[in-house]
């Protein structure tokens, strides 16, 4: 194993990755390196305040760790089948392509002004 520190990159990392494990134990925001593995076709393991808010399934997009056990058994659960990891890879992708993709949110936004839009002749 290599721990390469910060890099300008990542994408050349993740070509390499046979899963990205994201151990996040707290923070909040957008989880960018998630999404990102995600776009890039590499299966994730987190936990669940890790995938909070992506609306990532278990099983079917991400493996998500409960407990230091657990969060380790998944990431040698992915590590040993190659199956899962490619379904976990095509379900990330999925998931990042209908609801983070620049098209998903240009949708999400579009309807927003629609509603705004609406509701402001409604109080005209």
């Amino acid at each position: 194993m290599t721990i390469a520190g910060r890099v300008d990159d990542i994408r050349p990392y993740l070509a390499r990755a046979a899963v990205l494990v994201a151990p996040i134990r707290m923070g909040s925001g957008t989880r960018s390196k998630i999404l990102t593995a995600m776009a890039a076709g590499v299966p994730v393991v987190s936990t669940p305040t890790g995938c909070e808010g992506l609306g990532a399934e278990d099983g079917r997009d991400i493996l998500i760790g409960r407990t230091e056990a657990e969060f380790a058994g998944q990431v040698l659960r992915a590590l040993g089948d190659p199956e899962l990891r490619r379904g976990l890879a095509a379900g990330g992708r999925r998931l990042v392509e209908a609801r983070f993709s620049s098209r998903a949110v240009g949708e999400t936004l579009r309807a927003l002004w629609k509603k705004l839009e609406r509701e402001a002749a409604g109080r005209a």
